[in-house]
C-alpha cells in the first residue's frame, strides 16, 4: 500500500467535511445528556428500543470512529511523533478526564454524603468512573497508546481478516464478558475510523452526491430491526439489553446519509452549517460531553424523573443550560474554558 503524503490529510478535509462531522459531533452530544438522563428504571420500554436503543446509541461509536480517522490521517510512522501525540492526548484527554471526574467525586460526596473510594470513583481500578461519560476519555487515550499495533493491523491484516475480527468482536458483545463490552465497541469502532481513513476515498465515500438510496436503505435496515424488537418485546415481554451495543452499525449510516440528504435537498443548509456562530455553538460539544453529568447529577437530586416526558425535558434543560455556561465561559474566560477542555477553544 502507498504510504500517504504528510499533508494529504488536509487535502480530503474540505470545509464541508470538517462542518459535517463538528455538526453531528454536537448532535451526537445531545445524544449523549438523553442517555443519562434516563435515571428511570420504569421508562417505557418503547422508548428504549425506538429513542434510546434505536438512535441515541450512534453518539459514542461516532466519537470513536471520527477519532480513529482523524488519528490516522494525521499518523506518521516515526516514534518520535508517536511519543508527541501521545504527549498531546495526555494534556487534552487526561487532564479533563481528572478534573471532571474529581468534580463528579466532589457533587457526589455533596449530594450524597458518601463516596465508594477514590481509586474506583477515578476509574483507575474500574471501567467506569464517578462521572461515567468520562470512559470515553480513559479509552481513546488508551487507543493512541496503542495506535501503532491498531494501524499496523488495519494496514497490513487485510480486508477479509479485518472483517472476520470484526465478526468475533461483535459476537463476544452479545456474552456478559466483563470488560468486553467497553474494549470491544472501543477497538472496533476506533480501528473501523482508521481503516475508513486508510481505505476510503473521502469525497465518494463521505460526500457522495447521490445519498438517497444509501439512506433509504439505511432506514428500512433500521425499521426492520427496531420492528422485530417491538414485536417480540410485545409478545413475549423479553427485551434484549445489548440491542444498543449493535445499532450503531446502522443508525451510523443512518444519520451520516441522512445529513447528506438533507445537503441534497436543501441547499443552503450548507450556508447555516458554515455560519460562524453555528460553528462556535457546535465547538460546544466536548465541554457539554464532560460537563453535563455534573448537573444530572445535582438535577436528579432535586427532581425524581418519573416518565418519558420528564426525562425528555430534563435533558433538553440540562444540554441548554451546558451549551449556555460553554459559549460563556468561552467567551468570557478563554483561559479557564481551555483549561476545562483540555486546550480545546
Amino acid at each position: 500500500m502507498k504510504s500517504r503524503n504528510a499533508c494529504e490529510w488536509i487535502d480530503r478535509m474540505t470545509e464541508q467535511l470538517s462542518n459535517k462531522i463538528r455538526f453531528l459531533s454536537f448532535v451526537a452530544s445531545f445524544m449523549v445528556v438523553m442517555i443519562h438522563c434516563n435515571l428511570c428504571p420504569a421508562v417505557d420500554r418503547r422508548y428504549l428500543i425506538v429513542v434510546q436503543d434505536g438512535i441515541y446509541s450512534f453518539a459514542v461509536p461516532f466519537f470513536f470512529l471520527v477519532s480513529g480517522y482523524f488519528f490516522m490521517n494525521r499518523y506518521r510512522q516515526t516514534f518520535d511523533w508517536w511519543v508527541v501525540a501521545v504527549k498531546k492526548r495526555l494534556y487534552s484527554l487526561a487532564m479533563p478526564y481528572l478534573f471532571w471526574t474529581l468534580t463528579a467525586i466532589l457533587v457526589g460526596f455533596m449530594v450524597h454524603g458518601k463516596c465508594s473510594g477514590l481509586l474506583p470513583a477515578l476509574g483507575i481500578t474500574v471501567v467506569t468512573p464517578a462521572n461515567p461519560p468520562m470512559w470515553y476519555l480513559k479509552m481513546l487515550l488508551i487507543m493512541a497508546m496503542i495506535s501503532p499495533v491498531i494501524i499496523w493491523g488495519v494496514r497490513y491484516l487485510g480486508k477479509i481478516v479485518l472483517i472476520t475480527l470484526s465478526i468475533a468482536i461483535l459476537t463476544l458483545l452479545a456474552f456478559d464478558i466483563p470488560g468486553i463490552k467497553t474494549i470491544g465497541r472501543t477497538f472496533l469502532y476506533f480501528s473501523s475510523g482508521v481503516a475508513i481513513a486508510i481505505y476510503c476515498n473521502p469525497p465518494k465515500c463521505f460526500l457522495t452526491n447521490s445519498p438517497v438510496v444509501k439512506f433509504i436503505a439505511s432506514v428500512i435496515l433500521w425499521a426492520i430491526v427496531i420492528s422485530v424488537e417491538l414485536i417480540v418485546d410485545l409478545k413475549y415481554n423479553m427485551y434484549w439489553t445489548r440491542m444498543w451495543l449493535y445499532m450503531p452499525l446502522i443508525n451510523v449510516p443512518l444519520i451520516w446519509y441522512g445529513y447528506d440528504l438533507v445537503c441534497d435537498k436543501i441547499p443552503s443548509w450548507q450556508k447555516v452549517i458554515g455560519n460562524q456562530a453555528v460553528i462556535a455553538l457546535c465547538r460546544t460539544s466536548f465541554f457539554i460531553y464532560c460537563s453535563h453529568y455534573i448537573f444530572i447529577m445535582i438535577l436528579n437530586n432535586i427532581w425524581q424523573l418519573g416518565s418519558t416526558s420528564e426525562i425528555t425535558i430534563a435533558g433538553l434543560f440540562v444540554f441548554l443550560l451546558c451549551m449556555v455556561v460553554a459559549v460563556f465561559t468561552r467567551k468570557l474566560f478563554p483561559f479557564l474554558y481551555k483549561f476545562l477542555t483540555g486546550g480545546r477553544l
